[in-house]
């Protein structure tokens, strides 16, 4: 069996989606507001979900803020991993 490939360019409905704020604060900071929206059912869920939030290289301190699940900065990828 050959196997196909298929591209769909008009009416894409993604699972999920990710709208991200960023904001600068002075010369030395960056505020991030995340949000994910599921466009399925309420009645099905998303198990395993994870998000990589990407930082600055200059990265040294970091706060998160989380109502749901758990993040923590990762240094050595320079991310914020978000469970």
């Amino acid at each position: 069996m050959n196997p196909r490939s298929y591209r769909s360019t008009s009416n894409v409905k993604l699972p999920i989606k990710v709208l991200a704020t960023v904001n600068e604060i002075g010369t030395t900071g960056v505020s991030y507001i995340i949000a994910i929206k599921t466009n399925f059912d309420a009645k099905l869920s998303a198990s395993s979900l994870i998000v990589k939030i990407p930082t600055p290289l200059n990265t040294t301190n970091v706060e998160c803020k989380v109502p749901n699940g758990k993040a923590k900065y990762v240094p050595a990828e320079n991310v914020v991993v978000w469970k």
